[in-house]
């Protein structure tokens, strides 16, 4: 019954940590003036992108980065992780 008990204890543990192992952390700072300079060298006014604080995921998930002008004006930015090494695609959504 001990034996039981430490196996399914075991079990439990083993599962929980694979929950918190699943999926890929993005470099959020990264990410972020990636995305500024790419509209700043389309000709976009931009102070700052802000991201999600954390972004950790499969391919697939999609989050939502703002990207604000000096006037206080906010674009909207949707970004996809397309691939489990942490690539990503993003657009503006109008």
């Amino acid at each position: 019954m001990r034996g039981q008990k430490l196996a399914l204890f075991l079990s439990s543990v083993l599962l929980l940590s694979g929950c918190a192992l699943v999926g890929t952390q993005l470099d959020v700072n990264k990410l972020e003036r990636e995305i500024e300079s790419s509209l700043i060298n389309q000709g976009i006014e931009i102070d700052y992108v802000e991201c999600p604080s954390s972004m950790t995921g499969q391919t697939g998930d999609r989050w939502l980065c703002e990207a604000w002008d000096p006037y206080g004006f906010k674009l909207d930015i949707s970004v996809e992780m397309t691939s489990s090494d942490g690539f990503v695609e993003w657009r503006v959504l109008y």
